[in-house]
């Protein structure tokens, strides 16, 4: 699924700020009362989405966090049902998004993983379609 336009032209900075955007208000509306200044909260959430992007980081093996490290954070197991569902509500394919951050990271670790998902994404999609096949009785060409 193609990245819609409101978010940055697939800009993945600007898809991550606003990804965070919605997982940062849906705490605020989880405990309105809570007192907030002018900054981004460092609600335990998002305190952990940093300690996941870190160890993402890490896990490759690369010197600095990027907005990519964030993208696989906010796609990965952990944020699964926070971040993955405001993503997919700002109408961008989480599996997708995920290759196009290993993608932009362009090193030999996040290039055998964009290989490995890539490959599970295109296996998961032909069991799908098999599935769907026989459900209807008719042979897969």
């Amino acid at each position: 699924k193609a990245l819609p336009p409101s978010l940055g032209d697939g800009d993945p900075v600007e898809i991550a700020r606003e990804a965070i955007e919605v997982v940062v208000q849906s705490e605020v509306l989880e405990a309105p009362s809570k007192q907030r200044g002018p900054d981004l909260p460092l609600t335990p959430t998002l305190r952990k989405m940093l300690e996941v992007v870190e160890a993402e980081r890490a896990r490759l093996g690369q010197d600095k966090a990027t907005p990519a490290h964030l993208l696989l954070t906010l796609t990965g197991d952990y944020f699964a049902g926070g971040a993955v569902g405001a993503l997919q509500e700002l109408g961008v394919d989480p599996k997708q998004l995920r290759l196009v951050a290993l993608a932009s990271l362009g090193d030999f670790l996040a290039s055998a993983q964009y290989d490995a998902e890539e490959w599970l994404l295109r296996r998961n999609a032909d069991s799908e379609a098999a599935a769907l096949s026989r459900s209807v009785g008719r042979p897969m060409p």
